[in-house]
């Protein structure tokens, strides 16, 4: 692995890895960064206690735009429960992508702070703790959690995203009338995991390793499993990978038309939408 060992510099290990990340989200593109702690700025709260406040809660789906209209509710919701587990996600898989290390996702030990939209801007990792592979430099290191390979890593972050906070903010919101399953919004968990591994990986270049990970890690009996839906679209010589969702996020709702990626429009249209017809 391309980097010093901290137990040779004496740095924190996930904190290094942090700020390697920060230098790769170029501007414009998409962003991987977390702070490794909550220095510099009032307004952080963890998913733990984001999903036990409810008052909390509703100001950021008002902020969303979600009214007492159903559907827009209903879609605040989604996007809300959405924007949390894939801000906490990015930098986890680009973690895992790039130096096989994934931060302490439990909800306690993550930090959210949410802009004047509703949206998490930023997140912080409250442990130095980290989960690692055996040949990792820093193996030895107080603060890592040595996992024996790959599959027992992806499987630790599964664990730690349905178990921690996809379990914990689907009542949430489901107790604030978003009126929306917990079997459909199980199903935007698992399309922010297939989304997360294809987009990280196509902005570090490692795109078709990345979506092996993600099917490997969506391939499970816990209820953070489903098919990944990742197909090539060509068009005019050229092919992209892109995916369909396994559950509408329900923009249509709110906007004119399915978003791309909706499992309610079919190949065609997006053949059309691609050449702009």
């Amino acid at each position: 692995m391309p980097y010093t060992s901290s137990l040779q510099t004496g740095g924190a290990p996930l904190a290094a890895t942090l700020g390697r990340l920060a230098a790769r989200s170029g501007a414009g593109g998409l962003d991987l960064s977390a702070r490794p702690d909550t220095t510099g700025g009032d307004g952080w709260v963890t998913p733990s206690d984001l999903a036990s406040n409810a008052g909390l809660m509703e100001e950021l789906l008002l902020r969303l735009g979600a009214g007492e209209e159903a559907g827009y509710r209903a879609y605040a919701g989604t996007s809300l429960f959405r924007y949390c587990l894939w801000r906490v996600l990015v930098p986890a898989v680009a973690a895992f992508l790039t130096e096989r290390r994934v931060p302490d996702l439990r909800p306690e030990s993550v930090a959210l702070r949410f802009g004047e939209k509703g949206y998490p801007e930023d997140l912080a990792f409250l442990s130095p703790g980290f989960a690692a592979l055996p040949d990792d430099p820093d193996a030895g290191h107080p603060d890592v959690r040595t996992v024996c390979s790959e599959e027992k890593m992806l499987a630790f972050v599964g664990d730690r995203l349905a178990e921690g906070h996809a379990r914990a903010l689907i009542p949430a919101l489901r107790g604030l009338r978003v009126r929306r399953g917990a079997r459909a919004l199980w199903g935007a968990a698992v399309d922010v995991v297939a989304e997360a591994f294809m987009y990280v990986g196509r902005e570090l270049g490692c795109q078709e390793e990345a979506l092996g990970f993600a099917e490997q890690m969506l391939s499970g009996g816990s209820p953070l499993s489903g098919p990944a839906n990742y197909y090539l679209l060509e068009h005019g010589g050229e092919a992209e990978m892109t995916r369909v969702r396994n559950t509408c996020c329900l923009y249509y709702k709110v906007a004119d038309g399915p978003c791309f990626t909706c499992p309610r429009i079919t190949h065609e249209e997006r053949l059309r939408r691609m050449r702009g017809l």
